[in-house]
């Protein structure tokens, strides 16, 4: 019987690593240099709209993609301006009072809409931001356009158109003139006008993008009748002349 000397254990080259193990060490450093790449273009990206509203921002259609603030201001002016062309007709017992858009500041709220578009995408971190940009050039933003007007300046002039419409009512009354005869001294009514829905409904339509060129309304009017009407003195004075009239006693022939 051959004994065989000691068995040979089988051994692996281990001096360089499997084909998996540097296809995925590969994989991984393109990949982190693809990243670092697109950050970094995306960063570039970022910085070059310093200051100045992202592509891919808009106001109610209007594109302020790279524009800076005062560009902003002046492009949405432009789009926009017709807004202050316009005026409100109050109609009251007197006639009409007209009030202009100007007058009350009526516009459209550029400042903040500029404001807005300028901070689309610059909240957060620096990948936050990247994030941001990507999605308004792809995407966009569409901000709604809003109006803005005095209010204060606009229920003023109401009040005021108002104010001048009250008249006080004037008591009638009998007197006795010099000949010893009586006289109706006429009074007539007064009159006041509460305006303060007329402003609600007012403000109410200007603050609307598609307000009309002219808002009418018609100032409610409440009559005060005086405590003595002319009416009233009428009938006394008839009732003091019968009774002041002279009266004839005849006694016997």
């Amino acid at each position: 019987m051959r004994f065989d000397p000691d068995p040979v254990t089988e051994t692996r080259p281990t001096g360089r690593p499997s084909a998996r193990l540097r296809f995925g060490v590969a994989f991984l450093v393109g990949l982190l240099i693809t990243l670092g790449l697109g950050a970094g273009a995306m960063y570039a990206y970022d910085q070059q709209y310093t200051g100045r509203v992202l592509p891919g921002v808009r106001v109610g259609g209007v594109d302020l993609s790279g524009l800076s603030p005062d560009q902003a201001r002046a492009t949405l002016d432009g789009a926009y301006g017709a807004m202050t062309d316009g005026r409100i007709v109050l109609t009251g017992p007197d006639g009409k009072t007209v009030i202009t858009y100007a007058e009350i500041g009526r516009r459209l709220d550029t400042e903040a809409l500029v404001d807005e578009a300028v901070a689309v995408g610059r909240d957060g971190t620096a990948i936050d931001r990247v994030v941001a940009n990507a999605r308004t050039a792809v995407r966009g933003v569409d901000l709604a356009p809003r109006v803005t007007f005095d209010a204060k300046v606009l229920a003023d002039r109401i009040n005021a158109v108002a104010a001048g419409l009250r008249v006080e009512p004037a008591e009638a009354s009998v007197k006795a003139t010099e000949a010893l005869e009586f006289e109706v001294v006429a009074g007539h009514p007064g009159r006041v006008v509460d305006a303060s829905e007329v402003a609600q409904s007012i403000a109410a339509q200007l603050a609307a993008l598609d307000a009309p060129a002219e808002v009418t309304a018609t100032l409610p009017v409440e009559v005060i009748e005086p405590d003595v009407t002319t009416a009233e003195a009428t009938h006394a004075e008839a009732v003091a002349e019968r009774i002041a009239a002279d009266i004839t006693l005849v006694v016997g022939s």
